[in-house]
């Protein structure tokens, strides 16, 4: 078998050998390769709609303060002290729009309220927020006027954001279920009876939080209670609170 004839059989099985016109064409053919996907660090990502601007900032620990609401991871703790009230308060936040609270509330040291509490976030405004908030208690006030039962209160918060301080107005209405014993002494006898009363208390609280560093903020604000109204008057008052805010996760 002559040569041309193996050639011809190579060629026809094998295909023709790539030539220099093909080598350039698969030189100038674009190479198909997977495009690279850029990752986005976790600084960059966007922030969840109840953890964004709520970091421990300048702006974010006057604000949580005075809105009586802390983010998700988010912690604060506080302790105020003026005439009549004071008192001590510790949130943490729970995710989903909610804060747990832990508050002890004085009055001139004869008046407490221990309680605990729950605060949900309804508005959420780069300058405005509104809260509400249920806590339940215990009163028991010393004295002449003894009193004590288990106590609920409901608050309404409004806190603005302003760049190094968060005004913000509080609105409290709280009720306690109280018992009173009266005594009757007779000839027959001592008869003991036992009655339930309500007692209402409203509040309301116009001040001012602001930052003095990352981390801590100053409160400042004017008090009006109403304790056991309409039977008592009105008692204007003020306090001054320091406040502490972290990250517990």
């Amino acid at each position: 078998m002559s040569v041309a004839v193996i050639l011809s059989l190579g060629t026809f099985f094998l295909g023709a050998p790539a030539g220099p016109a093909d080598a350039a064409a698969s030189a100038s053919a674009p190479a198909t390769s997977t495009p690279e996907v850029a990752e986005v660090p976790d600084e960059e990502a966007p922030p969840s709609p109840h953890t964004r601007g709520l970091g421990v900032d300048v702006e974010s620990v006057a604000h949580q303060a005075a809105a009586g609401f802390s983010g998700d991871g988010r912690w604060q703790v506080g302790a105020s002290a003026g005439y009549p009230w004071w008192g001590a308060r510790a949130q943490l936040g729970v995710g989903h729009g909610l804060s747990t609270a832990v508050e002890l509330q004085s009055a001139l040291a004869r008046r407490w309220r221990p309680a605990i509490g729950l605060t949900s976030l309804w508005l959420d405004r780069p300058r405005v927020r509104i809260s509400g908030e249920l806590l339940l208690g215990w009163l028991f006030q010393v004295g002449e006027l003894a009193r004590r039962g288990p106590n609920a209160e409901l608050r309404l918060r409004l806190a603005l954001r302003l760049r190094r301080a968060a005004p913000y107005l509080m609105l409290g209405s709280q009720h306690t279920l109280l018992a009173s014993r009266t005594t009757i002494e007779a000839a027959s006898g001592t008869t003991v009876r036992w009655s339930a009363r309500g007692e209402w208390t409203g509040w309301a609280t116009l001040g001012v939080v602001a930052a003095v560093s990352r981390k801590w903020g100053i409160d400042l604000a004017a008090d009006l209670t109403w304790v056991d109204a309409p039977a008592t008057a009105a008692i204007p008052g003020a306090h001054i609170g320091l406040v502490y805010g972290g990250f517990w996760r």
